[in-house]
């Protein structure tokens, strides 16, 4: 998944990097400070909003954001669909845009295994 990031630069990476172990030694590092990066995140998040009313109200409306979203999108489609209206090309993007989302990565996840 992030060594994705690296499928671009592949040519690059092998002039440098001839040696097939060591580039997968590196793009092992790369993979292991991206993680690293990510837990401190977390952990950064979770520290700031410590044990206060206000940190976990905080906490509460950060995840609250797509769930909101999609309610409100699927609201609207079936307010639209209900109501006879004509919907735009862009909004049946917007809604399998949505569930792509929500349920395509575990399409994805089911085909790698």
């Amino acid at each position: 998944m992030f060594l994705d990031i690296l499928k671009p630069a592949e040519k690059i990476l092998d002039k440098f990097i001839p040696d097939k172990a060591t580039k997968l030694k590196v793009e092992l590092e790369f993979t292991k400070m991206i993680f690293l990066g990510i837990n401190k995140a977390r952990e950064h998040d979770k520290a700031s909003y410590g044990t206060h009313w206000s940190g976990r109200l905080v906490d509460f409306f950060r995840g609250m954001v797509r769930p909101v979203i999609t309610f409100t999108a699927f609201a609207y489609f079936i307010y639209m669909r209900v109501n006879g209206f004509e919907l735009p090309e862009s909004d049946y993007y917007l809604i399998g845009g949505i569930l792509a989302f929500w349920f395509g990565g575990k399409f994805l996840s089911k085909d790698a295994k």
